[in-house]
């Protein structure tokens, strides 16, 4: 009979009202688009075989040692990224919880007591009093037969895993907002000396042309076209100005420290990165948000277990043992043990069935939100690096159209020199092919620093290569609170 009722318990103690776990199916097609992942596979192919994929280290993609610098004052001060760390040592100890809750529970009480019995009710006709000190061990654990408390601790187990996911994503984030901040800055500097160099040259032109126009060799028209392209000048110097220092402020921000204006520094080597030979749609299992929703689809599995175990009897064994004594100093006297021996309890949920049962269909609501949040994350995730490989190839395209229409406006303005010199044509050529090859120099920056954002985002879409696996920050256990240990 005994043998039999240890193997029942043993048999309930094996029961887990979890469903089992199965991948849903990505709400995405199998493999990109054939014309956009063609595209970017010649586009890799004319880059040559020594160009580097993106399996790398974020040191690695971004070489430029300013950069580098600012990337690691970011990492180690931004507090984004530390709250989101810390995030990970609250899910640790909520682990912690779940896990202490299987052990027995050993708790060491003391106790006393004193009792006056009045005479009128004395067995022995007399009044009397009673004292009596007690202390020693109590020992109470719950028996975890339907598997409630092991799914609360395998659900804790999985957000502990999402939080790490989460702070490598953001981890992620940071380094690419960095480096898209930094770069943005060079560009606009460099525009900005642009605009200040346009500034100066048309201010010379206007006070020629003012020249001329009081010794009657030029007219108003002429005149006023080169004060409203003065203005122009300005007002683009003031846009990139304001612009450059907004930026820097960004920065600053993401940095958490203080961090020096980037000096106008051409940004084509500064982000080392290209398509990979090819580029399967399993890369995006690399990205960490992906793998933090698919850690709380998991856990949500694991709540709808603990919430059914709820709903089913709960026994506890309770014991222990105490030296009782009717004075203080004799309580440790020989002959005052006293055995409180270990004795079941249960517990059955009889009026709060509908609130239990509201919990469970709340927790299988739960799941199916968490299994939305996760083919969120693939859907949006392959749109992302679908919107890369289109990008890639049109990008270089665009480059080199951008650079022909520079080179244009460029000879444009010589020949409208060489004209007005020649007294061919008048001063407003001359403005008007100035004006236009400005226009192309700026635009000829905002595509540079397009090819080179594209570079940070094809990091940033396939989960950053190796910074997908970043080892995770220390507990503050390791720095040195030590007293849990």
């Amino acid at each position: 009979m005994r043998k039999s009722l240890t193997c029942f318990v043993l048999l309930l103690a094996g029961c887990n009202y979890a469903p089992k776990y199965v991948r849903p199916e990505a709400p995405v097609p199998e493999a990109f688009p054939a014309d956009e992942a063609q595209a970017a596979e010649d586009q890799r192919a004319q880059e040559g075989p020594a160009t580097q994929g993106p399996l790398t280290h974020w040191q690695s993609t971004f070489t430029d040692a300013e950069l580098q610098r600012i990337i690691e004052t970011a990492l180690a001060n931004n507090r984004s990224l530390r709250a989101t760390a810390l995030a990970i040592e609250q899910a640790r100890q909520q682990l912690r919880l779940a896990t202490s809750a299987l052990a027995p529970d050993i708790n060491l009480q003391g106790q006393y007591s004193f009792t006056s019995v009045p005479a009128s009710v004395s067995p022995f006709g007399q009044s009397y009093e009673v004292k009596q000190y007690s202390v020693g061990p109590t020992i109470s654990w719950e028996l975890d037969l339907f598997g409630r408390l092991r799914n609360q601790r395998s659900s804790a187990e999985e957000m502990a895993l999402a939080a790490a996911e989460d702070w490598r994503a953001a981890r992620l984030a940071l380094i690419a907002s960095v480096a898209e901040l930094a770069l943005t800055e060079r560009v606009l500097a460099q525009q900005e000396a642009l605009a200040l160099d346009a500034l100066k040259t048309r201010q010379e032109a206007a006070d020629l042309i003012r020249t001329r126009v009081d010794a009657g060799l030029s007219s108003e028209l002429e005149l006023h076209q080169a004060e409203a392209l003065v203005a122009s000048a300005e007002v683009a110097l003031s846009q990139r100005t304001r612009s450059r220092r907004q930026t820097h402020n960004a920065l600053v921000e993401l940095s958490g420290a203080a961090v020096d204006s980037l000096d106008a520094e051409t940004v084509d080597e500064a982000v080392a990165l290209s398509l990979p030979v090819g580029l399967p749609s399993d890369l995006l299992a690399q990205r960490p948000d992906i793998r933090a929703a698919e850690r709380r689809l998991v856990a949500s599995h694991a709540d709808i277990g603990a919430a059914k175990a709820a709903m089913f009897p709960s026994i506890s064994l309770t014991g222990g043992a105490n030296l009782a004594s009717s004075s203080l100093t004799g309580l440790f006297d020989k002959d005052t043990l006293a055995w409180n021996y270990v004795a079941p309890s249960i517990n059955v949920p009889i009026f709060r069935f509908g609130e239990l049962r509201a919990q469970v269909e709340a927790s299988k609501v739960a799941r199916e939100a968490a299994v939305a949040r996760y083919e969120g994350a693939i859907q949006a995730a392959f749109r992302e690096v679908a919107d890369v490989l289109v990008a890639w190839p049109t990008i270089q395209t665009q480059l080199e159209a951008q650079r022909r229409a520079l080179e244009a406006q460029q000879a444009r303005v010589r020949l409208a020199n060489q004209q007005w010199e020649a007294g061919a044509e008048g001063y407003l050529q001359v403005l008007d092919a100035e004006r236009e090859r400005f226009t192309a120099e700026l635009s000829m920056l905002d595509v540079q620093l397009l090819q080179v954002m594209l570079r940070v985002d094809l990091f940033r879409v396939v989960g950053g290569g190796l910074e997908s696996t970043a080892p995770l920050p220390k507990r503050a256990s390791d720095e040195g609170d030590d007293s849990d240990s």
